[in-house]
């Protein structure tokens, strides 16, 4: 299992993690990334947890809770954001993926929220953009309270916050296919055939 190793900026945090369990790598303009990065844009990947460690200087992260879902990891001596842990999924978390020190083999495919970029920020190449992120359509897996995993027809699993009173109209196994809308903080979710 080839791995790529990461850290931070003064190098006090390193970590590894196997480039199999970095997702799809996308560049998103959400105002949410870009504070958190104090950059016009951020790339990043889902990346499973399962095989992920920290290699040195775990003493040295600070957390900083934001809401109810999201949780940044960040070295406390330099302040480079290392990853967001998704509070509602212990098996994956985003990682900042310009803090890796290797190349992870693949390159972004796609941008998101680039409703939400400031107007002097441009996009310059041709990967498809999406004003908020691309619909997600797929079966039905689980319902929580506030969320619905999906498996999608890739067979990628996705958990999507919904409003309480959109979970109780799906069952597992419905065929579904969530939207989430400009400046909207929950999925929309519709059944498909």
């Amino acid at each position: 299992m080839k791995k790529v190793q990461g850290s931070c900026l003064c190098g006090a945090i390193v970590y590894e993690v196997p480039i199999a369990d970095i997702g799809e790598i996308t560049t998103c303009y959400c105002n949410l990334c870009r504070k958190n990065h104090g950059a016009e844009r951020r790339l990043r990947a889902a990346t499973l947890t399962r095989n992920f460690r920290w290699v040195k200087g775990e003493q040295f992260l600070s957390r900083f809770q934001h809401g109810i879902r999201l949780e940044k990891q960040f070295c406390r001596v330099c302040g480079t954001p290392l990853i967001n842990r998704y509070l509602t999924e212990s098996e994956r978390f985003g990682l900042a993926i310009a803090t890796l020190d290797q190349h992870p083999e693949k390159s972004a495919v796609r941008h998101d929220h680039v409703a939400s970029k400031p107007d002097w920020v441009k996009v310059h190449d041709t990967l498809p953009t999406f004003d908020t992120v691309p619909d997600i359509t797929g079966e039905v897996l689980s319902l929580e309270r506030g969320n619905i995993v999906i498996r999608t027809n890739d067979g990628q699993e996705e958990r999507v916050a919904v409003q309480n009173s959109q979970s109780n109209q799906f069952e597992e196994g419905d065929r579904v296919r969530a939207s989430l809308a400009f400046n909207a903080n929950h999925y929309t979710l519709s059944k498909v055939s």
